[in-house]
């Protein structure tokens, strides 16, 4: 619960700072003009535990899941570095990056599908 509590507080900190810059943005509008609407959120690594054979075997699972469940992976590996840098970073760890600043339904849903995802893979 501890490792929650501190993922609160810091979010809760990087909002404050969030809104600080934004208003500094603001601040500066007559200077700045956007082409593109301005996004952003917050995203964490997950590990879906079980852990794979190798980094080939865990982004098969991640594709065949994604086509499977109807889910948009995002496994560590493609976001950037090689194999040997995340599991030196992350022992033993399979890690997806989850966006939370999306939708709470939308996120819930793909959660489930997650879920069911990795209870497939735990069986087999």
């Amino acid at each position: 619960m501890a490792d929650l509590d501190a993922a609160l507080t810091h979010w809760s900190k990087m909002a404050d700072h969030c809104a600080a810059n934004l208003a500094v943005l603001s601040d500066q509008r007559p200077h700045i003009t956007a082409r593109i609407a301005p996004r952003a959120g917050y995203s964490a690594l997950v590990d879906i535990d079980p852990s794979f054979e190798s980094a080939s075997a865990y982004l098969a699972w991640c594709r065949d899941a994604g086509i499977h469940h109807a889910l948009r992976l995002n496994p560590s590996l493609v976001l950037g570095g090689t194999p040997e840098v995340w599991e030196a970073l992350y022992p033993g760890r399979s890690l997806l990056r989850v966006n939370l600043s999306g939708r709470s339904d939308v996120f819930a849903t793909a959660l489930e599908r997650l879920a069911t995802a990795r209870a497939g893979a735990l069986r087999a």
